[in-house]
């Protein structure tokens, strides 16, 4: 696309395609508004900030963009705002753009830097009020093709660097709901699926498993001495005291559902075995059966 560039005593105006104004560069209070249609937009570098004309006066607004095709680079001073999605379809990619091929802000040696307290560098909020079907706030699908690749479909690292930090948290996901609401089916804050493909023999070779949590030593220094605790898994009953109370009495720390009971099968219940005298039980739920792990002040010998 080729921008006209008309340079004038106190502005300068941005022209593209069929002489469209794209915008002028100069202080809002020196450009006339006689001669500009409603809706030019104003950039003044003494202000830093957009001016769009309404009403026959500059008003300090975002910059707006219809139509525009820019092939290269495009650099936008102040707000950018956008009335219709961005399409990203057409998008070149090109072998250099390994640190962020589609979008990309910030590298790992040079961050975008906000000290800003309760800062959201990236904030999206949405509302969906059909009555069928499935929306997605953010929906995410890579695909490997390449023979020996791998891929990650979404990836969070949360570093804390030479500090001590409050708290911090590699990812937080959550489900909430007001005072009626509900659902019908299942309310899940997290749940993960592995999908397992049709044909005998399509899982020659690899290791399986729709969850896995680990702890990563990265050196041969690492030691969690002085922790207060570590674990594996944290099973946290947490929020208001009587609330609280109530999750203790009615839930189960985990439920296990659709396993056939039998010798030799994921579970294996014999009701009628003899009583066994331990230290201490953990309710857990098998099908519609609430049952019992057992366990003892000593490890086994």
């Amino acid at each position: 696309m080729s921008l006209q560039v008309q340079d004038n005593n106190d502005y300068t105006i941005v022209r593209g395609p069929r002489g469209r104004i794209l915008s002028l560069i100069g202080n809002y209070e020196l450009v006339p508004v006689l001669g500009f249609p409603a809706g030019t937009q104003l950039w003044d570098p003494s202000q830093g900030s957009w001016y769009l004309l309404s009403g026959g006066t500059w008003t300090k607004s975002g910059f707006n963009m219809q139509d525009l095709t820019v092939n290269g680079d495009l650099t936008v001073v102040g707000e950018t705002i956008l009335s219709d999605r961005i399409n990203l379809a057409s998008i070149d990619i090109t072998a250099a753009d390994t640190a962020g091929g589609v979008i990309y802000g910030g590298t790992s040696s040079a961050p975008i830097i906000e000290d800003t307290a309760s800062m959201k560098f990236i904030s999206f909020y949405f509302d969906n009020g059909a009555t069928s079907g499935e929306s997605n706030g953010l929906y995410l699908r890579q695909y490997v093709t390449g023979v020996g690749g791998e891929g990650i479909a979404a990836r969070l690292f949360q570093s804390v660097t030479n500090v001590a930090a409050g708290n911090a948290r590699g990812g937080h996901i959550s489900l909430s709901f007001g005072a009626t609401g509900k659902v019908t089916g299942l309310g899940a804050a997290l749940e993960t699926t592995l999908h397992v493909p049709s044909g005998a023999g399509a899982w020659a070779a690899g290791t399986y498993t729709a969850l896995k949590v680990a702890i990563n030593s990265d050196a041969a220094t690492s030691d969690p001495v002085g922790a207060t605790e570590v674990s594996f898994i944290r099973v946290d009953n947490q929020g208001d005291s009587t609330g609280m109370a109530d999750i203790d009495t009615d839930a189960v720390v985990f439920s296990l559902q659709g396993f056939t009971e039998g010798s030799g099968s994921v579970i294996r219940d014999v009701t009628d075995g003899a009583a066994v005298v331990s230290n201490g039980s953990i309710k857990i739920k098998i099908g519609s059966d609430i049952r019992y792990l057992y366990y003892y002040d000593n490890e086994a010998t």
